[in-house]
């Protein structure tokens, strides 16, 4: 059984993952959003990248699809198979179709923290009653040395934009914001080229004549500058079929 904290960016995973992968120079984050509670299809990304992929080093869930990651982690504690797709780091935020907390059964050592240096263990499905995992808005971390804001969108007017979210990149100097609501995929830079905007698209919900999709971000060391990474995104699109059931493709 996986053990996890939730540290002061309410990142979920063990201490020791966290650390190391904001140290790393180089990692691979699966984004996805807007699965609006088909948890069959999350599970079936989460295999389809574990098997296919070297390594998945996070989870970045950018909303309406918390209650699904939230019932496979507690899945996780019972099922092996469940346990060994999870990514060892998932961060999650709270989408306009998510409530702004969810009652999982988690064994927290202390309170959530409150402070900004103060950490918890947690272990999933522990025999004490469910606990109430308050959900953030908007997340801000560090991942390959690469500042990243996770945010679902709609408070910051995506459907019109990015401009606002432009701002608030500019002001934290993030170079990479994951954000969902549109269920529209986006690769998109910023004029000067310092911020990198993706949209994973919706896995299940896909507007604008797009397919159901989900995004693999790889952080990459760039030889050209020490202080911003190469941000290398690809589009994975899901079919449905009576025959085959879900299948997975690149973009």
């Amino acid at each position: 059984m996986q053990d996890f904290e939730l540290d002061k960016n309410f990142l979920l995973g063990s201490k020791d993952k966290i650390e190391e992968l904001t140290k790393k120079s180089n990692a691979t984050i699966l984004a996805i959003s807007d699965s609006h509670a088909n948890k069959k299809i999350v599970e079936t990304i989460l295999k389809f990248t574990s098997e296919n992929l070297p390594t998945v080093d996070c989870l970045a869930c950018c909303g309406d699809g918390a209650s699904e990651i939230f019932s496979l982690l507690e899945d996780s504690c019972k099922d092996k198979k469940i346990e060994k797709i999870i990514p060892p780091v998932v961060a999650i935020v709270q989408g306009n179709c998510d409530e702004n907390s969810f009652f999982c059964k988690l064994n927290f050592s202390n309170q959530q923290p409150q402070q900004e240096n103060q950490t918890h263990s947690l272990h999933l499905f522990s025999k004490t009653k469910p606990q109430e995992i308050f959900i953030p808005k908007t997340q801000m971390f560090e991942i390959a040395k690469t500042k990243i804001i996770l945010t679902h969108g709609h408070t910051f007017g995506t459907t019109y934009g990015l401009s606002n979210l432009e701002s608030l990149a500019t002001e934290k100097s993030a170079n990479l914001v994951l954000f969902g609501h549109t269920h529209i995929p986006t690769n998109q830079k910023s004029f000067d080229n310092k911020i990198t905007f993706i949209n994973p698209g919706s896995c299940s919900n896909p507007r604008g004549g797009f397919p159901p999709t989900f995004a693999i971000i790889n952080i990459l060391p760039n030889e050209s500058s020490q202080t911003q990474k190469i941000i290398d995104c690809n589009f994975y699109k899901l079919s449905f079929s009576l025959e085959r059931g879900i299948e997975i493709s690149k973009s």
